[in-house]
């Protein structure tokens, strides 16, 4: 997967979805829990594109 992301980065503008999250630090806890509801949200979103771009890469 990374040799076709690799790859595709090469071809093409970017590989997307991608995601930035900052203060990571403080979205957990100290046993690990992602704790922030809007970044646990912007995750979320992120690896549902994720997973859509999968499938049109599987197609």
């Amino acid at each position: 997967m990374q040799d076709a992301c690799l790859r595709c980065e090469k071809t093409c503008d970017r590989v997307q979805p991608e995601a930035y999250v900052g203060h990571l630090g403080q979205a957990f806890d100290a046993e690990g829990n992602l704790t922030e509801d809007r970044t646990r949200a912007h995750l979320e979103a992120v690896m549902r594109a994720f997973a859509a771009w999968v499938a049109r890469q599987a197609a």
